[in-house]
């Protein structure tokens, strides 16, 4: 996985996109995209958080989980 040469700042606005090597498809089902955006949910802290431990095994929606400083805001509508 390549590292950012340079690294992201405060108050930028960033377009994040990703594809499947030679144009595959990344999501394969509804449950693998519904997957992908809840570990994109849980990422966006500074908190460490281990999935299996904080979300699985209590059996919580990763959606409840609430941080109050994300390390990335979402566009409006999002």
């Amino acid at each position: 996985m390549a590292n950012r040469k340079v690294p992201f700042v405060s108050d930028e606005y960033y377009h994040l996109y990703n594809r499947g090597n030679s144009k595959q498809e990344i999501f394969l089902d509804e449950n693998d995209y519904r997957h992908f955006v809840k570990c994109l949910f849980v990422c966006n802290t500074s908190k460490i958080l281990n999935f299996r431990d904080h979300i699985i095994e209590p059996r919580i929606d990763a959606f409840d989980l609430k941080e109050k400083t994300p390390l990335f805001l979402s566009a409006p509508g999002f």
